[in-house]
């Protein structure tokens, strides 16, 4: 959901930011106060482009969890006030399409990454992911958002959002019982897609999609494509990282192509996990597709995809099912 330009954007701010004022202070007394979440939160992680959005969305519609939706990240002062008002309003239904764009789903009530609460709790902002909270008030608000949106829907919550791979031991310490579902996918092709969206979202192959982790820096002196494997290579990391700290029995791992071969096959195995690491079975909700389709068509030029490969290589980042030379350069189907 987008906020208005112009004029149009700068009346509508002040109409709002008085709403924002009262109903932020309102919730915030409210959150600091709650305890932590009756289940363990899932935070799904992963790098861009590696298909976290489209497994967020088959394990919404496919289990009984509570996630943020479009209307509610817009509502980012406010997130458990405005969730309780459109309880009413919501239909966990299977939609479609399973279709995004860069993250972004369609419709009011999809699952959004919510963005604008993850930057409001951890005073995010470029070109660095905060890895840490500012101060636990910080803290007690994100924990009591969190478990008030899961009293009102009464089911487990889930979250995706790519810069969260770079605050697993925060977020470890916050949810202690928080499971990571952590997304693995063809570094070739992930890279080759990364490339492709910074072109088409930003015009620009060095712009990256998402702050950069703690200690990254990316030069303009060096080639785009040495860039976004270098980017990559440090997302993967501070994955790695966190799973030293809280713990590998607290992730799970999904490889992308599997997933796109069998989804209701990995969310049951994620199912079982998640029972034995909480006690609770989580209920089927839906159905879904029994294969997602995997996009066959090179996006970008081959001297730049020899460029991803050779990089990747030298770094000793292998991949797997990209060959140089084949047109199978696969990724989500998406608008």
């Amino acid at each position: 959901m987008m906020r208005a330009k112009g004029p149009a954007g700068f009346l509508a701010g002040i109409v709002c930011a008085p709403m924002n004022v009262l109903l932020g202070a309102v919730e915030s007394s409210i959150a600091v106060r709650q305890s932590q979440p009756k289940w363990p939160p899932i935070f799904i992680v992963g790098p861009p482009r590696s298909g976290t959005t489209l497994l967020y969305q088959a394990m919404s519609n496919a289990l009984a969890v509570c996630y943020v939706n479009n209307l509610t990240n817009f509502a980012s002062a406010f997130p458990a006030l405005v969730t309780l008002a459109a309880k009413p309003l919501v239909r966990f239904s299977s939609p479609g399409s399973y279709a995004s764009r860069f993250g972004l789903t369609g419709g009011w009530n999809g699952p959004n990454t919510a963005t604008r609460l993850w930057k409001r709790w951890f005073a995010d902002g470029r070109p660095h992911i905060a890895e840490v909270l500012p101060n636990k008030r910080h803290g007690r608000r994100m924990i009591g958002a969190v478990s008030l949106i899961e009293r009102i829907h009464r089911m487990p919550f889930v979250n995706k959002w790519t810069s969260n791979s770079a605050r697993v031991p925060e977020l470890g310490r916050s949810f202690p019982r928080a499971v990571f579902v952590r997304v693995r996918r063809d570094y070739l092709d992930v890279a080759e897609s990364m490339l492709d969206a910074r072109r088409r979202l930003r015009a620009d192959p060095h712009a990256p999609l998402t702050p950069w982790p703690r200690g990254f820096e990316q030069p303009r002196t060096q080639h785009y494509t040495r860039c976004i494997c270098e980017h990559l290579r440090k997302i993967e990391a501070a994955i790695d990282h966190g799973k030293r700290v809280v713990g590998e029995e607290r992730f799970f791992e999904v490889e992308y192509e599997r997933f796109c071969e069998s989804p209701r096959e990995v969310i049951a195995s994620f199912r079982e996990y998640y029972a034995e690491r909480s006690g609770y079975y989580i209920p089927w909700r839906g159905e879904i597709p029994g294969s997602f389709e995997r996009r066959r068509s090179r996006k970008i030029g081959e001297a730049d995809y020899r460029a991803l490969r050779e990089c990747l290589l030298e770094l000793g980042m292998g991949f797997r099912g990209s060959e140089l030379g084949s047109t199978a350069a696969a990724a989500p189907v998406t608008s």
